[in-house]
C-alpha cells in the first residue's frame, strides 16, 4: 500500500498569494523532492493561481517524482462538490508508477495535464482546465491513470534564485497611446506587453 502524510502548508486563498509565498511553496516542495523518501506529491490549491504555481513548479523542479496540483471549483456546501474527486484523482495520479518522470502535473475533473501546459479555461465551471496549445496528457477512472502521451523528454530546467523581479503586464487596448506602458515601466524590472495579432501595437 501507500502511506500518505499530509501537511497544512498554508490556508489562504490563491489571489492572496505573492511571489515570495508562491516561492516558498516551490522550496518547500524542492525539499520534499530533495529529501529522497517521498514518491509522489499533491497540492491543493486555489484554482485562481494554479496554473501558475504548475508551471513554476514543471519549469524550475526535476521530473522524477510526480508533483500533481488540484484544487475545486465549488465549495464543499454546493451540490455536485468536486474537491473530493479531484483530490482522490491527484492521489491516484501521484501514486501512480507511469506517472514517474512527468514532473509537474495537474489533475482536474478526470484529466491529467502537463504543468507546463494547463491553463484555467473557464471562470466558473468545474471543468475548467485544458491544455489547448498542448496534445492531451492523461485521464483518470475510477483510480486507474492511463496517460495518452508517451513520457516527455526532459526539458531544460530554469534556475531562478528567487521570483523577486517586478514584471508587469500590459494590454494593449484599441487606441492605446502607451501611457499605462509609460506609468508602469519605472517600478518595474520588466514589461510584457500583450500586443495585437501577431505582436502590433497602435503607433
Amino acid at each position: 500500500g501507500v502511506a500518505w502524510r499530509s501537511e497544512d502548508w498554508a490556508r489562504a486563498p490563491a489571489c492572496h498569494f505573492d511571489a515570495a509565498r508562491l516561492w516558498s511553496l516551490r522550496e518547500r516542495v524542492r525539499a520534499l523532492i530533495e529529501r529522497g523518501d517521498v514518491s509522489g506529491i499533491v497540492i491543493t490549491h486555489g484554482t485562481d493561481l494554479l496554473e501558475e504555481t504548475a508551471y513554476l513548479l514543471a519549469r524550475t523542479l526535476p521530473g522524477d517524482v510526480p508533483v500533481v496540483v488540484t484544487g475545486a471549483m465549488l465549495t464543499s456546501d454546493r451540490p455536485g462538490w468536486d474537491g473530493a474527486a479531484n483530490l482522490s484523482d491527484a492521489m491516484s495520479v501521484a501514486a501512480a508508477e507511469g506517472s514517474r518522470g512527468r514532473g509537474c502535473m495537474v489533475a482536474f475533473a478526470g484529466k491529467v495535464l502537463d504543468g507546463s501546459d494547463a491553463v484555467k479555461m473557464h471562470a466558473t465551471a468545474p471543468d475548467a482546465f485544458g491544455a489547448p496549445h498542448a496534445a492531451p496528457g492523461g485521464h483518470v477512472r475510477d483510480g486507474r491513470v492511463e496517460y495518452m502521451a508517451p513520457l516527455p523528454a526532459p526539458r531544460a530546467r530554469l534556475s531562478p534564485a528567487s521570483l523577486g523581479r517586478r514584471v508587469a503586464l500590459v494590454p494593449m487596448v484599441v487606441g492605446d497611446d502607451g501611457a499605462v506602458l509609460d506609468a508602469v515601466r519605472a517600478g518595474h524590472d520588466g514589461v510584457v506587453v500583450a500586443a495585437f495579432g501577431s505582436g502590433n501595437v497602435p503607433p
